[in-house]
């Protein structure tokens, strides 16, 4: 479906032609909570024409108020502080997908208003979040291409345990051996409008990766979003179950998220951050921009890593879970994977771009594009210069003091961080602010009372790790 500069009328035929030709008989209307959560209702396809633009009501307390594992959290901002109200869910049309792995049924991505509540429900909504800062970039001149990279593990659907004990980076006999998964989701990725590139095993058992082609503006947040849910419906279809819990199994494979983003001029569709005269073949502007990044580093780790066994890397020394190309530091370098930004060139003329490696695969989309933009911003507005010069080599290498290794190691520290970040705090707005950090202190409180129910057996804790975190 073509989204360029069409009315909310036009949308709406190319919607009522595709139900009829699709023979679609339901809609799903989908919105993510703050831990990215997909959540929603299922609508028959009359209802939904026939209020597509008057909006549907939807209770605010699930986007901040429901855990991992479906229990409630109290949050007076979404629940006292709304009387247990409603919301609105109003479909972004530009979304409407048939979906290729269910009969008769399409999704539409939703934006949340709010009804009968004082509450600015788009101040804690992440997708509303993220589109207020590309706004922002617009009326710089400038937007965003962006793709995330995201790996998935795949366990038996009842016992949550490995499938394959077998470790060899993608050797083409591995590849193949997961492939059946694999190419459904790929197939189903091209038909609702995500292009992907790859798919191949990674550094562990039963860990794999697939590529996508990088989008303009939102886009590149709403494929992830709507990866990650094809992944998991697609492998449950297939009789087993695909985790994005960062580390699965005590010191195991570290899974990641990363964001691999390039600044382009608005009007002219340029790319802003290359210039081959400079070193690094990477402009002024996109110096600033980098600065910008390593200037709020610690708020942005925050939200890269917002769950608490995404630092479960920080439980063991580093060599007992070595891995070269982790790259949970500050420093930037030129292709080098050690680092947290990685500069790299394309094979492609004028074409520059900074991979962002800290995300794990259990990341916020749209919150950490948000936190990119908010950062990068910055480093334009106050011309900030990067006061390091690029890493070359392993990181690895350095001591566990280095000043590189500055940053923050738990769930609870890094929430300190975010909380200390005043432009983040401005940027991502109070209400917000209280919401993520009340429903993150929750989930350090939910794994400290598996950690007393395990009484110190690993085997027990992490699965009850693996339970708890399933729906990601």
């Amino acid at each position: 479906m073509d989204t360029t500069k069409k009315t909310k009328e036009e949308f709406c035929q190319e919607i009522s032609k595709s139900i009829a030709e699709e023979k679609i008989q339901f809609v799903r209307l989908e919105v993510e909570d703050i831990n990215s959560i997909s959540r929603g209702v299922l609508l028959h396809v009359d209802y939904f024409m026939e209020n597509i633009k008057e909006g549907f009501s939807f209770p605010l307390g699930p986007i901040g108020c429901v855990d991992f594992d479906g229990k409630y959290v109290s949050n007076t901002v979404l629940d006292e502080g709304t009387n247990f109200g409603n919301g609105a869910l109003y479909p972004d049309l530009s979304t409407f997908q048939k979906l290729p792995w269910k009969s008769g049924t399409a999704s539409v991505l939703c934006d949340l208003s709010t009804t009968l509540s004082d509450l600015n429900a788009a101040s804690i909504h992440t997708r509303s979040i993220c589109k207020q800062q590309f706004e922002k970039l617009n009326q710089l001149g400038f937007t965003m291409k962006s793709a995330f990279e995201y790996e998935f593990s795949v366990v038996d659907r009842e016992t949550l345990q490995l499938l394959d004990a077998t470790d060899n980076y993608a050797a083409t006999l591995y590849n193949e051996k997961g492939f059946g998964v694999g190419s459904r989701i790929m197939d189903s990725m091209n038909k609702i409008g995500i292009f992907p590139e790859k798919f191949h095993m990674e550094f562990a058992p039963s860990v794999y990766e697939i590529t996508m082609k990088p989008s303009f503006g939102l886009k590149g947040s709403d494929d992830a979003i709507r990866y990650r849910s094809i992944v998991k419906e697609i492998c449950r279809d297939e009789g087993v179950e695909a985790l994005f819990m960062t580390t699965p199994f005590i010191n195991g494979f570290h899974s990641n998220g990363q964001l691999n983003h390039s600044l382009w001029n608005l009007t002219e569709k340029t790319n802003v951050f290359y210039d081959s005269a400079n070193p690094g073949q990477l402009s002024e502007k996109g110096k600033s921009w980098l600065a910008g990044l390593k200037a709020h580093s610690k708020a942005l780790l925050c939200l890269s890593m917002p769950t608490y066994n995404s630092y479960s890397y920080f439980q063991f020394p580093r060599q007992d879970c070595f891995n070269p190309t982790i790259s949970i530091n500050n420093a930037w370098g030129n292709d080098n994977r050690t680092v947290a930004f990685r500069v790299k060139i394309t094979n492609k003329e004028n074409f520059s771009y900074i991979e962002y490696r800290p995300p794990v695969n259990a990341v916020n989309p749209y919150l950490i594009t948000a936190g990119l933009l908010i950062a990068g911003m910055d480093g334009l507005k106050r011309n900030l210069q990067l006061t390091d010069p690029p890493y070359v080599g392993g990181i690895y290498n350095e001591p566990d003091c280095s000043p590189y290794f500055d940053v923050p190691k738990t769930l609870e520290e890094a929430l300190r961080c975010l909380q200390e970040d005043e432009l983040f705090v401005k940027e991502l707005g109070g209400e917000f602010i209280q919401a993520f950090v009340n429903l993150k202190k929750n989930e350090i409180q939910r794994i400290e009372e598996m950690k007393k129910i395990s009484a110190g057996d690993d085997e027990i804790l992490w699965k009850l790790y693996r339970k708890y975190y399933q729906i990601l």
